[in-house]
C-alpha cells in the first residue's frame, strides 16, 4: 500500500502552477521515457501507453520487447496484453446499456433476473446491480474453481454459479468489498437479460461499434490474437472471464477511452448516452464524505489534487486506466513484467502525470477537527474483508498464501496512531483529520482511513489512491496469521513426536504388556491419540507433497487436489479427537502410567484440543470448497 496522492480533504484555492508542463505529444513522450525507460529490460519486459484528450489521441507509445526471446518489439497497434481487472469496466458498460434500454433496474433484486441461481444471503437486504457495480453487494470473492483445464469445453457462467452459489458475506450496501465474483455475477445478469453469452454480447454491442478488432474475452484467447500477445505464462482458460480475462491492444483501449470522454460515442457510433457516462463517473458510495468513493465500475481517487476515476489490472500483465473529466484527459498504461514489480510503478506514473501536467497551487489543508479518542479502541489486528469467510479459501488466502493481516498500534511516546499494512514492513504515522477520520502524515503514502466504533463486522475503511479501497474487520490477535501458523506448527510438532514415540515404545520396549494392560482402558487412550496424530500428520504431509509434485499449471486449474485431501484428513482427525476428553479424564482418574508420561499424554491431548478449533475457524472441517 504505497499509493501517492494529496488528500481529498485538501481545498484547491488556485488553478495551475506557473511551472505546469504543456500537454503535448513531445512533453508526453519525454514524460513516458523518463518514467518507464529505466525499467525496460530489467523488471519490465515491455510497456505500452496511450494518452487521450478532448481532440483524440495525443500519444501512443510502446517500449521494450513484446517477445524478448524473439526480439519482437512492442507495438501499440499490434501487441496484445491481458488487461486484468480493467475487464470489469466492460461489464459496467454492458450493464449500463441494458439500463438505458429499460431492461435492467439498477436497484432491483438481481434474483429477478437470475431465477436459476441460488444465492446464500442471510441478510434481509437484496443484492442489486448498483451494488455489484460499486463493489458494495457483500458478495464474497472466489478464486478456487475459476479456471479450467485446456482442451475441455468451458463451463458457462450459469454452470459455475450453480456449482458454486454466490455467498453474501456482508450486509449489502454497507461497505466496499472488492469482488471479482460479484462483477462476474453482474456479467451473468447481462447474459440472462440479453440472451447472449457475455463475451458475445461485448463483441456485438461494444467491440464492433468501437472498432476494437484486436480485443477479446474468449477463453482461451484466439490464436489470431495470441500470436501477438506480450510474453507471459500460458494460463488455463478463465471460467470467470468477465472479472479479468479480457485481452486488448493499447490502440483498441484508446477507442474505449475516447468513447468515455466523448459522452459515450466513438466516430458517431453511440454505445452510451452522455448522461449515462456521467452517472458511471459519479460517486455512489463512500464510507465518509471526506474519503474517495465508488462510481459504477470506477474507483474515485484524488491524484495531486485532481479528481480522477480509475481502475487497475493485474493478470500476468499489469495496467492502470485513469480518466479526469474535468480536464478532459485520460490514459491507459499496460506492462509485461520480468520481475516482481507491481503497483508502485503504476502509482508513481499516475500521480506524477497529474502532478506534472495538472498541478494544483494554493492547496490548503482542511481544518483539523481533533476530538478526544481512545486509541485502545483502534489498536489491534485487522483482516481484509476481501479474504473469504465461507470456504477453504479462508485458509488459503488468510493463512497460507495471503499477505497477512494489518495492525494499528499507538506510539505512546509521540502520541501517534500508526498503521502497519499487510505484507509490508512499513510503519505509517497517522494524523487525525476529523473525528475518527485519519490520514497518513506523509502525503506520499496517500492513505485515508475511518474507524467505526460500533458493533459491526467492519471496523476500518481505507482509501489508498490508485491502489483502491479496502475494508477491514478487527480480529483477536491469536487468530491472525503469524500466531496461527506458529501454533499449528507446534501442534504438528507435538503430533510428530508422539506418533513415533508410541510406535517405538510398542515395537522395541514391548510396553504393551507393561503399561497397556495395567487397566482395561489403558490401551484405548493411547491408540485414540495416536490415530488423531497420524491423520493430522498425513493431511499436512499430503498437502505439502501435492503442492510440490503437482505441476504449477495444475495448481491453478479448478480446485487443486491438495485442497481436497487436506480437509479430508483433518476432518477425520477432528472426529477421532471427540473421545479424547473422556480418555484424558480416565487417564488421570485411574492414574495410568507414571506422572511424567501422563503429563506428556496431556500435553499432546491439549494440542489436539487446539487443533479442532483451528480446523473449524479455517474451514478445514468438512468439505467447504
Amino acid at each position: 500500500m504505497s499509493g501517492r496522492f494529496l488528500l481529498l480533504a485538501a481545498l484547491c484555492l488556485g488553478t495551475l502552477c506557473q511551472g505546469q508542463q504543456p500537454l503535448t505529444r513531445d512533453s508526453l513522450e519525454r514524460f513516458t521515457e523518463d518514467h518507464l525507460r529505466k525499467h525496460i529490460g530489467e523488471t519490465v519486459g515491455s510497456a505500452s501507453v496511450v494518452f487521450i484528450d478532448a481532440n483524440g489521441v495525443l500519444l501512443e507509445k510502446s517500449l521494450g520487447y513484446a517477445s524478448p526471446a524473439n526480439r519482437i518489439l512492442a507495438d501499440p497497434h499490434q501487441t496484445v496484453y491481458q488487461i486484468g481487472s480493467n475487464s470489469k469496466l466492460f461489464v459496467t458498460v454492458a450493464a449500463m446499456q441494458l439500463y438505458e434500454q429499460n431492461k435492467l433496474d439498477l436497484h432491483a433484486d438481481i434474483k429477478n433476473y437470475l431465477p436459476g441461481v441460488v444465492m446464500k444471503n442471510r441478510f434481509a437486504l437484496p443484492v442489486t446491480m448498483a451494488q455489484l457495480l460499486t463493489h458494495t453487494s457483500g458478495v464474497e470473492d472466489r478464486k478456487l474453481g475459476r479456471t479450467q483445464a485446456f482442451g475441455q469445453p468451458l463451463m458457462t457462467l450459469r454452470e459455475f454459479f450453480e456449482r458454486f452459489p454466490p455467498v453474501v458475506a456482508y450486509p449489502p450496501g454497507e461497505q466496499t468489498n472488492y469482488s471479482g465474483n460479484g462483477m462476474t455475477l453482474a456479467a451473468h445478469v447481462v447474459e440472462a437479460i440479453s440472451g447472449e453469452p457475455f463475451f458475445q454480447y461485448v463483441e456485438n454491442h461494444i467491440y464492433a461499434p468501437l472498432a476494437m478488432h484486436q480485443s477479446s474475452f474468449r477463453q482461451p484467447l484466439p490464436d489470431v490474437l495470441k500470436r501477438y500477445r506480450a510474453d507471459m505464462l500460458n494460463v488455463p482458460p478463465l471460467i470467470k472471464y468477465p472479472e479479468g480475462g479480457m485481452a486488448s491492444t493499447v490502440d483498441d483501449m484508446s477507442h474505449f477511452l475516447i468513447t468515455l470522454l466523448d459522452g459515450g460515442a466513438y466516430r458517431a457510433n453511440h454505445i452510451l448516452k452522455p448522461e449515462t457516462v456521467r452517472l458511471m463517473l459519479t460517486r455512489h458510495f463512500s464510507p465518509h464524505p471526506e474519503m474517495p468513493g465508488m462510481g459504477y465500475g470506477f474507483f474515485e481517487a484524488n491524484l495531486s489534487g485532481n479528481l480522477v476515476w480509475m481502475h487497475t489490472g493485474d493478470y500476468r500483465h499489469i495496467s492502470v486506466l485513469c480518466i479526469a473529466p474535468e480536464h478532459e484527459v485520460s490514459f491507459f498504461l499496460v506492462m509485461s513484467l520480468q520481475g516482481e514489480l507491481r503497483e508502485p510503478l503504476l502509482t508513481s506514473f499516475a500521480n506524477d502525470f497529474f502532478g506534472t501536467f495538472f498541478p494544483q497551487t494554493g492547496i490548503a489543508q482542511a481544518t483539523i477537527a481533533k476530538v478526544a479518542f481512545d486509541p485502545s479502541n483502534m489498536v489491534g489486528t485487522y483482516r481484509d474483508n476481501a479474504v473469504p469467510n465461507s470456504s477453504i479459501e479462508k485458509f488459503v488466502e488468510g493463512l497460507m498464501f495471503g499477505d497477512g493481516d494489518a495492525r494499528v498500534t499507538f506510539d505512546k511516546v509521540r502520541g501517534v496512531l500508526q498503521f502497519h499494512p499487510p505484507g509490508s514492513d512499513k510503519v505509517i504515522d497517522l494524523v487525525q483529520r476529523n473525528g475518527l477520520l485519519f490520514e497518513s502524515q506523509d502525503a506520499d503514502f496517500g492513505i485515508k482511513m475511518i474507524f467505526r466504533q460500533v458493533p459491526s463486522p467492519t471496523n476500518m475503511f481505507i482509501s489508498a489512491g490508485t491502489l483502491g479501497q479496502y475494508s477491514f474487520r478487527k480480529i483477536p490477535r491469536f487468530w491472525s496469521q503469524v500466531p496461527q501458523l506458529v501454533s499449528h506448527l507446534v501442534v504438528l510438532f507435538l503430533f510428530g513426536v508422539w506418533f513415533p514415540s508410541i510406535l517405538l515404545a510398542y515395537f522395541i520396549h514391548r510396553l504393551r504388556k507393561a503399561w497397556f494392560h495395567q487397566s482395561g482402558f489403558s490401551s484405548g487412550p493411547l491408540w485414540n491419540l495416536t490415530v488423531v496424530a497420524f491423520l493430522a500428520l498425513a493431511g499436512a504431509l499430503s498437502f505439502v507433497l501435492l503442492g510440490f509434485t503437482i505441476p504449477n499449471a495444475s495448481l491453478i486449474v479448478g480446485v487443486p487436489a491438495m485442497l481436497k485431501v487436506l480437509p479430508a484428513f483433518y476432518t477425520a482427525a477432528c472426529v477421532a479427537a471427540l473421545p479424547l476428553p473422556i480418555s484424558l479424564f480416565r487417564v488421570w482418574r485411574q492414574r495410568m502410567w507414571g506422572l511424567g508420561f501422563r503429563l506428556y499424554f496431556t500435553a499432546v491431548v491439549l494440542a489436539a484440543f487446539v487443533f479442532v478449533p483451528f480446523c473449524i475457524y479455517w474451514n478445514l472441517l468438512g468439505y467447504r470448497i
